[in-house]
């Protein structure tokens, strides 16, 4: 689903956002009431810098995407209605589990497709540094694979963790998590 940037910018303005963070799969935008936010999923690696960067409206308001060579179509594109729709369950489910803040609905605005979702506050250094300890593996191992989480207490910075009720929460579940999961189920 390509999301237009005319239509990401009505949608900040409309839903009150007062913040944008970007990672390389996701694009979360803050509500000024932090209490939640709405994260955006990406299809690929890098959407999100390609959404920002790389889509110029002209004069006449028509979005023309700056082509980067070697680009394949589909690198700023969400992911399908349906995947969106299989996110949002994995996420209660890792809510059931206090793995993930609790995904509260699916958000269409025109052409943008979102999750709405509890906000949680900053992890501390000493938590991040016992995320080892504090992140309740046995409950991962039901969604993904051994490797996968390994990959994730090895290489998600602090910024892909928060604290909801006193729980540590994985923040950046993504695309490529999705992909994993989907073969799970």
């Amino acid at each position: 689903m390509l999301m237009l940037k005319k239509d990401f910018e009505a949608f900040k303005e409309n839903y009150e956002c007062v913040s944008l963070e970007k990672g390389v799969y996701n694009i979360w935008l803050k509500h000024k009431s932090n209490k939640y936010g709405f994260k955006f999923f990406f299809k690929k690696w890098k959407g999100p810098l390609r959404f920002l960067k790389e889509c110029e409206v002209n004069q006449m308001g028509i979005e023309e995407p700056y082509i980067v060579p070697n680009d394949k179509k589909g690198n700023r594109d969400l992911i399908s209605f349906e995947d969106l729709n299989i996110m949002f369950s994995f996420l209660s489910k890792l809510d059931e589990k206090k793995l993930h803040p609790k995904p509260l609905k699916i958000i269409h605005f025109k052409s943008c497709y979102a999750i709405k979702i509890k906000y949680t506050k900053p992890l501390t250094e000493e938590m991040y540094a016992q995320r080892y300890h504090l992140l309740p593996h046995i409950h991962l191992k039901e969604f993904l694979s051994l490797n996968t989480i390994k990959f994730i207490l090895a290489n998600y910075q602090i910024d892909n963790y928060g604290i909801y009720k006193n729980n540590l929460m994985l923040l950046d579940i993504d695309a490529h998590i999705l992909k994993e999961y989907k073969q799970k189920l």
